[in-house]
Formats: structure tokens, sequence, C-alpha cells
């Protein structure tokens, strides 16, 4: 069996668990060794891992996530409400 490393496409199937975990910084010993080595090789999985990595650190960059700050509001304007009717 031949594994092809493409330079266009999705990362392997059996590796994008792996480097998610990576990514996150959850992944330790030879795991994280196994992954790193094949992103090095392998030019989709760098890619991804990359692309992974660059999420993680804007995300956690922000003070709020979206999400967050509308559900913030709608308990400010429920905590209103019921101020009001009380």
């Amino acid at each position: 069996m031949t594994h092809k490393h493409d330079e266009e496409g999705p990362p392997c199937r059996h590796m994008e668990s792996l480097l998610q975990k990576t990514a996150e910084g959850s992944a330790r010993g030879v795991s994280r060794w196994y992954a790193l080595a094949h992103a090095a090789r392998c030019p989709r999985c760098g890619r991804f891992l990359r692309s992974l990595r660059d999420m993680i650190s804007r995300l956690r960059g922000q003070k709020e996530m979206p999400e967050e700050k509308e559900a913030v509001e709608r308990l400010r304007k429920l905590i209103h409400a019921e101020a009001e009717s009380n």
C-alpha cells in the first residue's frame, strides 16, 4: 500500500485527531513526536496543524467568544426584565 503525500487536500484521516490534540497541547510523548514528525513530511497535515494552531491562538486571544457575548446580553435582558417585574 502506497501512501501519497499530495500538496492539496485534507489531512490524512488517521492523523486528524492526533494533530488536533497536538495543536491544542494535549498530545504528549511519543504521540506528540509522531504527529510533529508526520506533519513535517506531509504537506497536507503540516498545513492542517499550522491552521489549527493559528485558529487556537486567535481564539485564545479574544476576551470573549462571540457566542458568549450574545449569551451574556440575553442574561442581562432577562435579569433586567425580572427586576422590573418585581
